[in-house]
């Protein structure tokens, strides 16, 4: 039973207190160097866990998804690798703002992560929090090693996201107080308290860092360090985009990409729990015991993963559908008729892997390596056959019928 249900079955705060020295005097905790102050408290408590066959098994289950995840993606072609991962991101940044209130739409940041995989110099909105996400995909980003790197991560990950009056004032955090209320109330009592001052923010996100590099499981140092930042709450805005941001870019290190980039389609899934498991850590009742965190952190990981799987299996069966149309499609018996059907693969690619399920000309030339003119002449006579649609004519850009693929007989 976790602490947090034990405590409210004991009468008295002696009974409370053996309990609590039982748990954290046990041969099996694990203590932390990281200490909270519940809301309200006069009484610091240094938080432990004890690794259960729940978190044991969960994090098998980590590692089984992670395994899948890889090979899944890896097998995939790659048009269908590049949609899936701008479609992903895309579903990851909304999740993620919605989390925090922000208003954004998936079909802005896939268009937005379109132009910066392709290179294109954009101000779109959200156009540094989108190629902060590309960046970890692609494994270019490190681990922040100082509340410097936190800072400058903020920065990029809620570049003009956040309002003048809202942006930190100290030389790197906040200087003044900051509260969490339960959330839909409005004027109540805050339920935690950021700490303060500023001083005591960076010593306890440098102790945070300093956690993070000890030998420990790091998928259970994951969850500590994302519950810990939000108990430091070093911002008026913006901690739990940071938190998520930095969490995905230990997951990258430790586990895969996939992974890292579905923590936020997680949280939402399980946004009651999430929520519950931040308060209740929180609380004077749990005294320190991060057990019930790190379940709750573990489920929402897993969820993410077991999201993304089912999602690429139903992409890749309508793929191998559409796959076998193509071939076996005998109305393209001529002299370009396998430059056809590359193309046709490769709209299908686009169709089944992104949420706008177009490609441009420029991209199919590239792709089949084509000049300008045989790559249109090839696309003309797929339209003009039905098995194509000019969706915009300038840029040029194309789909799939889906007609022709609802069509059983050739």
């Amino acid at each position: 039973m976790y602490m947090h249900k034990k405590f409210y079955t004991l009468s008295s705060k002696s009974e409370r207190n053996d309990e609590y020295k039982k748990r954290i005097t046990s041969r099996h905790a694990i203590k932390t160097n990281l200490f909270i102050k519940p809301q309200d408290q006069p009484d610091t408590f240094r938080l432990f866990y004890t690794i259960s066959s729940s978190m044991t098994s969960k994090m098998d289950c980590i590692r089984v998804n992670q395994l899948q995840l890889t090979r899944i993606y890896d097998n995939l072609p790659e048009v269908a690798q590049t949609r899936f991962l701008i479609d992903m991101i895309g579903e990851e940044l909304k999740s993620s703002n919605e989390l925090e209130g922000v208003e954004s739409s998936k079909k802005e940041i896939v268009e937005t992560a379109k132009k910066i995989i392709q290179n294109h110099k954009t101000k779109a909105r959200l156009s540094s929090m989108i190629h902060s996400y590309i960046e970890l995909f692609m494994n270019k980003l490190k681990e922040p090693t100082d509340c410097n790197d936190i800072r400058k991560i903020y920065d990029f990950i809620t570049k003009g996201e956040i309002s003048d009056s809202d942006l930190p004032d100290g030389d790197l955090f906040r200087k003044e107080a900051t509260y969490v209320l339960k959330r839909g109330s409005v004027g109540s009592d805050p339920i935690h308290t950021g700490v303060m001052p500023e001083e005591k923010i960076c010593e306890c996100l440098t102790d945070l860092l300093d956690y993070m590099e000890t030998d420990e499981n790091k998928i259970f140092q994951i969850a500590i360090g994302h519950y810990y930042f939000g108990y430091v709450h070093p911002f008026y805005d913006g901690n739990g985009r940071t938190s998520r941001f930095i969490s995905s870019l230990y997951i990258r290190k430790h586990y895969d990409e996939l992974t890292a980039i579905s923590l936020s389609q997680g949280c939402i899934l399980l946004r009651e729990k999430y929520l519950d498991a931040f308060d209740k850590t929180n609380k004077i009742s749990s005294m320190g015991e991060l057990d019930y965190f790190i379940d709750v952190f573990l489920d929402i990981i897993i969820k993410g993963q077991e999201t993304v799987l089912d999602n690429l299996r139903n992409k890749i069966e309508l793929l191998e559908l559409t796959k076998e149309i193509i071939i076996t499609d005998t109305t393209m018996e001529d002299n370009a008729h396998d430059d056809k059907k590359r193309i046709l693969f490769i709209l299908a690619q686009a169709y089944h892997f992104s949420q706008d399920k177009v490609l441009s000309l420029k991209d199919l030339r590239e792709t089949i390596k084509q000049s300008p003119y045989i790559t249109k002449k090839l696309i003309a006579d797929l339209v003009d056959k039905g098995k194509v649609i000019t969706v915009k004519k300038r840029p040029l850009l194309y789909m799939i019928s889906p007609d022709y693929l609802s069509q059983s007989e050739r």
